[in-house]
């Protein structure tokens, strides 16, 4: 699926290149819809929606208002939240679903939720990943690192694409340069065909230069070795998949809503969520439940309570 922004840039491509001797290409085509606002929370947020507004967005989730007030239902249309025939839009569903408690939001996304007791709340990640190891699993904490592994494992594509423009490159991020960005999307499926089991290691001499900046207290071999054990625990198969979601929608993604940790068990690799309050935050519904459904990945939520 093309989004607006890559139509716009590819029919405008050519003419800035022959007019604009330094053309600036903008970061803003690579917007796809409402996930893609830098604060998606603050332009059809809750603190723009009527108690009434609140209610009904609830009501239409679990299917209880068919018929909202009038009123109440011209302004979820007017932003955008609900259609003509009560059926709520992605934003508007995920709006309702981030005033549901952690419980009900579980239910309704299928995330399997697991409550432990622990003794203390504090470091909560640490506490989980110090309980799968006496489990005899295997943990990483990844919330940030996920979009890195995703730029680590496009890197070669990124690298020669960059050096056909003629573009120096100064991060493996991909969001970088939009005018990079859309050209590996372009190649997406040829370079996904070209995936295997020993690709991280195969990439690091391409991607060692810029790996200090990634992780500043890890060796670039460290490295290495946390994306090489995602990329097999994945399989080949699953981070394809989560390519295609990331490239779907790149700024939705962007380091926003990934889960905490990863996590290696015998055969088995999942996403642990961690929670000491009663709520996946905004950021969280959007990736997370994309995550299972697009990329197939399953995710846990644990919510961590004090032991009496």
């Amino acid at each position: 699926m093309v989004s607006f922004g890559e139509q716009r840039f590819w029919e405008n491509y050519q003419t800035w290149k022959e007019t604009h001797q330094e053309y600036n290409i903008t970061r803003d085509l690579l917007r796809v819809n409402w996930k893609s606002d830098k604060y998606r929370e603050m332009k059809y947020g809750n603190g723009k929606l009527t108690s009434g507004m609140r209610s009904t967005l609830r009501n239409l989730l679990v299917k209880k208002e068919k018929k909202p007030n009038s009123r109440t239902f011209k302004a979820l249309n007017w932003r955008r939240l609900a259609n003509e025939n009560g059926e709520l839009s992605e934003h508007g569903r995920v709006l309702a679903l981030s005033q549901l408690s952690l419980k009900r939001q579980c239910q309704l996304l299928n995330l399997p939720l697991f409550e432990w007791n622990v003794s203390t709340l504090e470091n909560p990640e640490n506490t989980v990943q110090s309980m799968l190891e006496q489990q005899g699993s295997q943990s990483y904490f990844v919330e940030n690192t996920f979009c890195l592994f995703i730029d680590y494992v496009m890197g070669n594509a990124l690298l020669e694409v960059a050096e056909k423009l003629g573009k120096h490159v100064y991060t493996l991020d991909l969001t970088y340069d939009p005018e990079i960005f859309f050209f590996v999307k372009k190649d997406l499926e040829k370079y996904l065909n070209s995936l295997n089991e020993n690709h991280c290691i195969g990439n690091f001499p391409v991607c060692k230069p810029f790996l200090g900046t990634i992780f500043t207290n890890d060796t670039p071999q460290q490295i290495l070795t946390l994306f090489d054990k995602i990329f097999r625990s994945l399989g080949v198969d699953r981070v394809k998949k989560l390519l295609r979601m990331y490239f779907s929608n790149p700024l939705a993604y962007s380091y926003r809503g990934w889960p905490d940790l990863f996590v290696i068990e015998k055969q088995n690799a999942y996403c642990i969520e961690v929670k000491t309050t009663d709520k996946l935050h905004l950021n969280q519904l959007v990736t997370i439940p994309d995550l299972v459904v697009v990329a197939g990945l399953s995710v846990h939520v644990v919510k961590l309570t004090l032991r009496k």
